[in-house]
This record gives C-alpha cells, structure tokens and sequence, in this order.
C-alpha cells in the first residue's frame, strides 16, 4: 500500500489489525470496542497508515504480523484514557493505594487479619508481574482467595472506567517496567484460550 492509497485500503489494513487483536484477547479488544465504536486509538491508526507508506502489499497473514508489530512498542492506553483514569483513582483508590500510587509502607507483610495491605501501583510494587486481564479482574471482583483487603469495583466503576483506572497507574510506570509488564502480558495471552 502506497501513501496515496484508498481509504476502503487503509481501512482494510485496520481491519487486519482488529482481528490480529482478536486473536490475541478478544476480552481486551472487546472493552476497547465499547469505548471506541470498534475504532483504533487515533495513535494507534497514525502508526498503521504511516507504517504503511511505501510499503508492497502484503499478504493477509503478513499484514496481521507487521501491525502487531507497529502497536507493539506503544502503550495500549490513550490519553483520554490516563486523563479519566487519573480522576478515577484519585477518586476511588488513592485512600488505599496513596496519591501517587506508592501503597502502603507494610504491602508486604500481612497484617492481623491474615491479609496484605494495598500494594504500590506506581511500578514499584507488583503490579506489573499481572497482566491486564488480571489486573482487571482484581479491580473488578476484589482481591483473591481473601488476601487482600481490596473491595469488588463491579457496580462502582463501568468496565471502561476500570479500564481507565489502570491506564493511568500504568502510565505512571518507568519505561522499563512497562516494558517487562508488556512481555509478560504479551505471553499470557499467547497462552489464552
């Protein structure tokens, strides 16, 4: 595809990207669609029609592996995202989590109920070792097998806006922590049903 190329090519080359995504975590793209109407992130639809300026066509197969590629270094959050997800946590978590995401001094000890008090969210903690799918369900369904004091968000916060909340603590991860995060979360979902 050439830069002078048809919208109904550009939108094909999203369309390789959607179901590309779809075989990765149809969970994932399926919040995403209840945000954006089934639309890339505006980012995320620059790098595809830049990445395919000057470019051969491609087969089908070849397209999916070279646009994961180009959504692959970038976060998978937009900054409308972080912006609500900033006023979200500020809101309904940073009681527990700390305005910044820092936790609790003793997140690593239990306390004398058995549980632990809130981790740091802000990539100093181990948030990161969780991929978003889990992450997301913590927020959603509360901490697991009670080791945690942390509330279900179920009936609190839409999906999007539990979507949001962790775009803006990840957000506020060092690169390199996003980085591992991102090779985590990319395994874990190779492994998904």
């Amino acid at each position: 595809m050439t830069c002078s190329a048809s919208m109904p090519e550009a939108r094909s080359k999203c369309s390789v990207v959607t179901e590309a995504l779809t075989a990765h975590d149809p969970a994932s793209l399926t919040i995403l669609n209840r945000r954006c109407g089934k639309r890339l992130s505006g980012m995320a639809l620059i790098g595809l029609l830049l990445g395919a300026c000057g470019e051969p066509e491609q087969s089908h197969e070849e397209s999916a592996t070279a646009s994961t590629a180009v959504i692959q270094g970038t976060p998978w959050y937009s900054v409308e995202q972080v912006a609500a997800g900033e006023r979200l946590y500020s809101d309904n978590c940073a009681v527990c989590h700390g305005q910044r995401g820092e936790g609790a001094a003793n997140w690593r000890e239990r306390g004398p109920d058995g549980r632990y008090s809130p981790p740091p969210l802000n990539g100093t903690g181990h948030a990161w070792h969780h991929p978003l799918r889990a992450l997301y369900t913590v927020i959603k369904t509360g901490s697991p097998g009670g080791q945690g004091n942390m509330p279900a968000w179920s009936g609190k916060l839409s999906d999007a806006e539990i979507v949001s909340t962790i775009a803006w603590f990840q957000s506020t991860w060092p690169k390199d922590i996003y980085q591992a995060w991102y090779q985590r979360d990319q395994k874990a979902r190779s492994r998904a049903p």
